[in-house]
């Protein structure tokens, strides 16, 4: 719904033959950029989930903060309704941090590293062709109920090239919401 994938920015998504779960084959843009029928599929996409009883879709809302636990876990997410210009709580017993940039992690203070890592500390380089994503790497080490998806999973600088698009990205968020389940 956001990201690259929103009506926004518009990268087309051809994962038809790599989507592993039905929502994303459905949650697909289903035309490309010059297609003058683009618009259908955002509001095709926007229904859909509008329709799941299980989603609370909240667009123009970002989060800036987070409460915690005694124990360090995510007691509640903090976020800015842009269009009623107000704050609301997010309270669940797991979080997934699908924002892109990463910010409920880091206003939870889970573990992070960016830039380019040595040669040696992965010892990635050499690997080409197929690869696998372990679950591991979608959720944070020391923050116990938040998942990190999209952009923001663990990886590699090397490990990122090949699935920072939007059909493999789309797979961690379904790969969360099961673990999830």
């Amino acid at each position: 719904m956001g990201g690259n994938a929103s009506g926004e920015i518009r990268v087309y998504c051809d994962c038809a033959g790599e989507a592993k779960h039905p929502i994303v084959k459905v949650l697909r843009g289903w035309f490309m950029n010059r297609d003058a029928n683009i618009a259908l599929s955002d509001k095709n996409r926007m229904r859909m989930v509008e329709d799941e009883k299980n989603i609370d879709l909240r667009v123009l809302t970002r989060a800036f903060g987070v409460e915690k636990n005694a124990d360090g876990t995510i007691a509640a997410v903090k976020a800015l309704d842009l269009r009623g210009n107000r704050v609301v709580r997010f309270v669940s017993p797991l979080f997934c941090d699908a924002t892109g940039d990463g910010w409920v992690g880091y206003c939870a203070g889970a573990d992070w590293r960016m830039g380019r890592e040595e040669r040696k500390s992965w010892n990635t380089y050499d690997h080409v062709g197929r690869f696998w994503i372990p679950y591991r790497s979608i959720y944070s080490r020391n923050v116990g109920n938040l998942f990190v998806v999209g952009r923001c999973f663990s990886c590699s600088h090397v490990g990122l090239g090949a699935p920072r698009v939007i059909s493999t990205l789309s797979q961690l968020g379904v790969a969360a919401g099961e673990a999830a389940a």
